[in-house]
């Protein structure tokens, strides 16, 4: 890859799943690391055999036929003790030739067979041919011919397959996915069955999870500001939430591809957003929650104190005391929890930052000695979706009644939507808690009370009620819309009809960088049945990037039936297959899916 004036090096890197938090990023300009010597090392226990790890960073390229790819290394450097700390034991393996690296994938093949979870971090050059990619040891030539790829460059589905663990696979990969020929084929056909050599794509079947740096056709940063620490911003974000206990890995992913877009937006338009491939059957925490801390650190008042989810592999023990903060510094930190942020904000964002701060027995204190509603709220949401804590409903419920109690309209939104998630039986009492949360100008109360009175609206048979039921919802929408919620933006022209108000609104978010405001464009586009306009194009292709589902989706949409772009049922298959990773895709949209992902690309 090049190395652009002002962005440092671009880093391309394989195609492995990362699970990693990156610690703070960095200008390479300003003091720069030492240099990682080439060769093994080993982080953690030597005798850990539930966790094991695989990490390659190659950086030490010629500078002729690859370029030298300068943080490359320290990202594996930095990401061996981060992960020791995880649980697991780690080799570190830094500039290997191709001879290197297959034995080190025979010998991590051996070990992740015995282990629980696997997991592989690359960081190096890459690319796509024939449907195969292939990741770049440092001897590889520039150029080759197709019969030698699998001699000179290490296949993907090769370092993929050693990943053998019982429960858990996880692959990493840094890599830039832009459309740049990173190898030249001697004997290339172009008009051939196998095509030009491209970016690297999605791996075949289903072994794990995919954690790629950046999106499809777009670079992955080497280094971005502000903080001068030579790792990547995707290294620099797994360092940063990996010492949060108890992220489940879909929270932790979203949390990590935030934060690295907030890194590299003051830098490369539009910035880099890392994009997940591939479903877990059960919930996975990269830092298993503290073994230590008694369970009635997080008790709540009147509620049976949480189970703890099952040991899993490599789980760390420490002083129960070890995560405890003072009582001021917590309440401190909650004063930067305002309305106007909880808000406009979603809770996995909130919590994530909060516990990157403070622990949960400090949060608790904050909520119990204090009597805290926002830290009750958040609480209350942690414990109903297993955020930092383990799942436990009747926990929740005991937290958001004291918040709701006190008449904040975050606990009493949240209690009205635990309510008629878990007790349908008590809806009349959600819909007024909803009506209570809105009374106090709460921008997600009124966005979920328009929803509410939108739904009821298409159940009632009366003109003169539908049209105040509408009317209602539409000023309850335009009062959010005006605090920044986007989804009320998006129900002003889908649901009112006011196209132009909620295009208007939506534009000015994106044109900030928040692909949120592209996505609910993308949506829009659907509703009105124009996914074939230029704008649509333009928008679905920033959401689906950002890793927004229903953008993912509308993607697949557009490209399995023609919509404004070339019909291409390989592109169709390739936004399909990421939707369908999101936990959270609608039903009916998966089953939409289903139809278009292509028979050899199955998805995991």
């Amino acid at each position: 890859m090049g190395k652009p004036k002002s962005l440092g090096h671009f880093l391309l890197a394989g195609a492995a799943l990362a699970l990693v938090a990156l610690a703070p990023s960095l200008a390479s300009a300003q003091t720069p690391a030492a240099k990682i010597g080439a060769g093994r090392k080993e982080c953690g226990a030597a005798a850990q055999t539930q966790r094991v790890a695989l990490l390659i960073g190659n950086g030490g390229y010629d500078g002729a036929d690859w370029d030298g790819l300068a943080n490359a290394p320290n990202d594996v450097e930095r990401l061996c003790g981060v992960f020791a700390k995880a649980g697991f034991r780690v080799i570190r393996l830094v500039d290997v030739d191709a001879v290197t690296a297959r034995r080190a994938v025979e010998e991590f093949a051996t070990l992740s067979a015995a282990a629980d979870t696997a997991l592989i971090y690359y960081a190096g050059h890459g690319f796509e041919f024939g449907g195969e990619n292939y990741l770049v040891p440092v001897d590889a030539p520039r150029l080759a011919s197709k019969n030698g790829l699998a001699e000179h460059f290490l296949p993907l589905d090769a370092l993929m397959g050693a990943a053998r663990a019982k429960r858990f696979n996880l692959f990493f990969l840094d890599a830039c996915r832009s459309f740049d020929a990173v190898v030249e084929l001697t004997d290339l056909d172009p008009g051939g069955r196998d095509g030009a050599v491209s970016t690297i794509g999605l791996p075949r079947g289903g072994k794990g999870v995919v954690f790629y740096s950046t999106v499809k056709g777009s670079p992955a940063l080497d280094d971005a500001p502000p903080e001068a620490d030579a790792i990547s911003p995707f290294a620099a974000a797994i360092a940063k939430y990996s010492a949060t206990p108890g992220l489940e890995l879909d929270q932790y992913l979203k949390i990590v591809a935030r934060d690295v877009e907030e890194r590299t937006r003051p830098v490369i338009d539009p910035a880099q957003y890392p994009v997940r491939y591939g479903q877990f059957r059960e919930d996975f925490f990269l830092m298993p929650l503290e073994a230590g801390s008694p369970d009635d650190s997080v008790a709540s008042p009147g509620a049976p104190a949480p189970q703890r989810p099952r040991a899993r592999t490599g789980a760390i023990r420490s002083a129960p005391g070890a995560l405890l903060m003072a009582m001021p510094q917590t309440v401190n930190l909650l004063a930067g929890y305002t309305l106007d942020r909880l808000g406009t904000e979603d809770e996995p964002y909130l919590v994530a930052d909060l516990l990157t701060k403070a622990s949960v027995p400090a949060l608790v204190s904050a909520a119990q000695a204090n009597n805290d509603p926002v830290a009750q709220y958040l609480l209350g949401y942690m414990f109903e979706f297993g955020v930092g804590v383990p799942r436990d409903l009747a926990a929740a419920r005991t937290w958001l009644e004291r918040s709701a109690a006190q008449g904040h309209p975050a606990g009493e939104l949240e209690l009205g939507y635990y309510l008629r998630a878990h007790a349908p039986e008590e809806a009349a009492r959600a819909r007024e808690l909803y009506e209570m949360a809105a009374a106090q100008d709460y921008a997600k109360a009124k966005s979920h009370l328009g929803d509410l009175l939108i739904v009821e609206s298409r159940g009632e048979r009366d003109p003169v009620k539908v049209a105040a039921l509408k009317e209602r919802a539409r000023s309850l929408f335009q009062q959010a819309a005006d605090k920044g919620h986007p989804f009320a933006m998006f129900a002003l022209g889908a649901h009112i009809g006011d196209a132009a108000t909620a295009s208007a609104m939506l534009d000015a978010l994106a044109a900030k960088g928040n692909r949120e405001g592209d996505h609910w464009l993308c949506e829009l586009a659907y509703f009105r049945n124009d996914l074939a306009s230029a704008d649509a194009v333009r928008h679905c292709m920033r959401g689906a990037s950002g890793g927004f589902a229903g953008s993912q989706f509308l993607q697949a949409r557009r490209y399995a039936d023609g919509l404004g772009v070339p019909r291409s049922p390989r592109e169709a298959d390739y936004w399909a297959r990421l939707a369908l990773s999101h936990k959270e895709l609608d039903p009916g949209r998966r089953a939409v899916l289903a139809s278009i992902v292509l028979p050899e690309r199955a998805t995991p």
